[in-house]
């Protein structure tokens, strides 16, 4: 739970506003905090500490989703619609050092989901909607990496490789189930992928030739839209076609991380050399610094820096992630009083916009 008063506070005011930040805090001996995504009307969040331990956050504070026996950490990496199945992985080290991806639920604790056939070692990343469709990689012997659906009825199968290529990694799953992304070697470098049942793996290619990889992180609740970047750039692609978004002004590069449900929102951040800065995109505001355009809709930032922006809710009301409050890392929870689907459709003030597009670190 959230034991300093800063975030009882924090805690508070979002209790009587639904217009807030709040930090996800820390449990006792905790040093830093990270929020990884949010459920499908913000009551949840996965949430990771200290690299060490993996956490389901409500308004109530943080639950610890546990470490089996042998094990020296979890991770919690996404969460379904309903917030009661979360996906990671699980560190072991007896009786040797490895890695199993596992699916944990409110009523069974957590479970590991094993790895491929031949695979040593796997890692969990995404669930859909309803908790039943999960992928990650799974580990081969020389420690190449194999994307992987798994199943409650059909356990761990693998999405294969790109023409050519020897590895892949699943990142995400749609709301619906339907679409698996991530990334895939090829013998031209890394390229962003899409999977369906009826399709198999796709290659999403590239914004321009001379970007030499591309990578894939979100998708939208249908599947339809892709989130990621290519080269140094942070682009969609749409029913397969890519398009730019882009950074902020100066960034060295920019990575578009999250969707809405619909797909019209992206959430991300630009990079400035190694410092991050979480950002939003939509095709009236374009890209946008969240530091300084939350405070536009009425979001009180005293005290924080936002880095990452991790993940949108399915209804648009609430964004998780990650950052600095007074100076120490922590996640952070967004509550809006409307979707930001609805308010991003509205265009800012050209003053706010010009503000907005600064990198809130100079």
């Amino acid at each position: 739970m959230c034991l300093t008063a800063a975030c009882g506070m924090l805690a508070l005011a979002s209790s009587v506003s639904a217009q807030s930040i709040t930090s996800i805090g820390l449990p006792p001996g905790g040093s830093f905090s990270g929020a990884s995504a949010v459920s499908a009307r913000g009551s949840a969040v996965a949430a990771n500490v200290d690299m060490a331990t993996g956490y389901r956050w409500t308004s109530s504070g943080l639950v610890d989703i546990g470490t089996p026996r042998g094990a020296y950490a979890t991770s919690a990496e996404d969460i379904s619609s309903h917030g009661s199945v979360m996906v990671g992985s699980i560190f072991f080290s007896f009786p040797e050092e490895t890695a199993r991806a596992h699916r944990w639920t409110a009523s069974g604790g957590l479970q590991d989901l094993g790895v491929l056939p031949g695979g040593v070692a796997s890692v969990g990343s995404g669930v859909s909607g309803d908790g039943n469709s999960v992928t990650g990689y799974s580990f081969d012997e020389n420690f190449n990496t194999i994307a992987f659906r798994w199943t409650p009825g059909g356990g761990m199968v693998s999405l294969g490789t790109l023409p050519g290529g020897w590895t892949s990694e699943g990142r995400k799953v749609s709301r619906d189930g339907s679409t698996i992304v991530g990334m895939a070697g090829t013998p031209e470098g890394d390229r962003a992928f899409v999977w369906t049942q009826s399709g198999g793996m796709g290659d999403l290619g590239l914004l321009s030739p001379d970007d030499g990889s591309s990578s894939a992180y979100g998708v939208s609740g249908d599947g339809t839209v892709v989130a990621g970047f290519s080269g140094a750039n942070a682009v969609i692609w749409t029913n397969g076609i890519v398009q730019e978004i882009g950074g902020l002004p100066n960034a060295t590069n920019s990575i578009a991380y999250t969707l809405s449900d619909d797909g019209s929102v992206v959430g991300g951040y630009s990079f400035f050399g190694f410092e991050a800065t979480a950002t939003l995109w939509s095709q009236s505001l374009g890209t946008v610094d969240l530091n300084t355009y939350l405070p536009t809709l009425g979001v009180d930032l005293t005290g924080w820096e936002l880095d990452y922006t991790r993940d949108i809710s399915a209804d648009g009301t609430t964004i998780v992630g990650e950052g600095l409050f007074n100076g120490e890392p922590r996640g952070w929870v967004v509550k809006l009083n409307s979707s930001i689907t609805v308010l991003a459709q509205r265009k800012m003030d050209p003053m706010q916009s010009v503000a907005a597009s600064q990198p809130h670190h100079d």
